[in-house]
C-alpha cells in the first residue's frame, strides 16, 4: 500500500466517522472529495465504491431527519434554484435528451447538498473551515506541481470596463476555461490583441471560444486535448515571434469576426421561419 493510498484511507475513515456525529463534518468531507478528487490520485480503483454518493447521503439524510432544511430565502439558494429551473426549461428542446437528463441528475444532487450548505455554514468559524478546505483541496495540486501561488497568481477585484481591457492587454496569453468557455470575454480579449488558447469539449458551453477563433480565421490555438492545450500555451508564452504572428492574423481577421452580418441575417431567417410555422399551425 502506497503512502498516498494510506493517506486517503485515513482521511476518509476520520471524515466518515465524524460525519455520523456532525452534518457540517459530512459537508466538509463532501467538498473535500469533490475538489481533491482522491479517486484520481490513488493507485487503486475506488470509483466502484461511489463514495461521492455515499458521502452526499451522509449530508442529506441526517440533515433532513433532524429538521435541518435548506434556507430557501437565501440569495444563493434562490440563484441555485433559478439555475436548476433554467436547466429544466432548456431540456425541453435538448438536442441530446439522454445526456441532458444525466447532467440534470448530477446537478440536482449537487444543488441539494449546496442548498443545505446555506443552513449548515452558520458561523464565522464554519465559514473559515469551509474556505480552508476548499483552498487546501485545490491548492494541493498546484503546490505538488511546484507552483507558488503568491508568486504566480494575482486575484484582481471587479474592474470597470476600461480597467478590465487594460488588464487584459498586459497579458501575453489568455487561457480559456475548460468545460465552460468564454464568450464575451473571449471577444474582448481578442479585441485587445491577446491570443486565446481553448479546448472545445462535448457540449456547446465549452465550444464558444473555438467557434470565435474559427470565425476569426485563427484556429491555430484551438487544442484538441489537454496535452495540446499545455503545449500551445507554453509556445505562445515562450515564442514571441509566433505570438506576434498570431496577433497580426487576429487583427487581420477582425472584420470577419466583428463586422460579419451573416449571423444576424441567419437569426432573422430563423425567427421568420419559426413564426411562420407557428402561424401555420394555428391557422393565423
Amino acid at each position: 500500500m502506497t503512502l498516498r493510498t494510506l493517506f486517503i484511507i485515513i482521511v476518509l475513515s476520520f471524515g466518515i466517522t465524524a460525519s455520523f456525529f456532525s452534518r457540517f463534518a459530512a459537508l466538509l468531507l463532501y467538498v473535500w472529495f469533490a475538489l481533491f478528487r482522491p479517486q484520481e490520485w490513488v493507485w487503486v480503483d475506488i470509483t466502484d465504491l461511489h463514495l461521492s454518493f455515499v458521502i452526499g447521503l451522509l449530508v442529506v439524510i441526517p440533515s433532513l431527519a433532524t429538521a435541518t432544511f435548506p434556507n430557501l430565502t437565501h440569495p444563493i439558494s434562490i440563484g441555485m434554484l433559478l439555475f436548476l429551473l433554467s436547466s429544466l426549461t432548456a431540456q425541453i428542446g435538448a438536442v441530446n435528451p439522454a445526456a441532458g437528463w444525466e447532467w440534470l441528475d448530477y446537478l440536482s444532487r449537487l444543488l441539494l447538498v449546496a442548498l443545505l450548505a446555506t443552513t449548515l455554514i452558520n458561523t464565522r468559524r464554519r465559514f473559515v473551515l469551509m474556505m480552508t478546505t476548499m483552498a487546501v483541496s485545490i491548492g494541493f495540486f498546484g503546490a505538488k506541481a511546484g507552483l507558488a501561488s503568491k508568486d504566480r497568481v494575482m486575484v484582481l477585484p471587479t474592474l470597470v470596463l476600461f480597467d478590465f481591457w487594460n488588464a487584459i492587454s498586459l497579458a501575453d496569453v489568455c487561457l480559456d476555461t475548460m468545460e465552460w468557455s468564454g464568450g464575451n470575454t473571449t471577444m474582448e480579449t481578442i479585441a485587445c490583441r491577446v491570443p486565446v488558447v481553448t479546448m472545445p469539449g462535448r457540449f456547446m458551453r465549452s465550444r464558444h471560444s473555438a467557434a470565435i477563433l474559427a470565425q476569426l480565421g485563427v484556429p491555430d490555438t484551438i487544442a484538441q486535448d489537454k496535452e495540446a492545450y499545455v503545449s500551445l500555451a507554453v509556445r505562445l508564452g515562450m515564442d514571441r515571434s509566433w505570438r506576434d504572428e498570431i496577433r497580426e492574423r487576429m487583427v487581420a481577421g477582425y472584420p470577419k469576426l466583428y463586422s460579419d452580418p451573416r449571423s444576424t441575417a441567419a437569426l432573422e431567417t430563423f425567427y421568420a421561419k419559426v413564426v411562420g410555422e407557428r402561424q401555420g399551425d394555428t391557422g393565423g
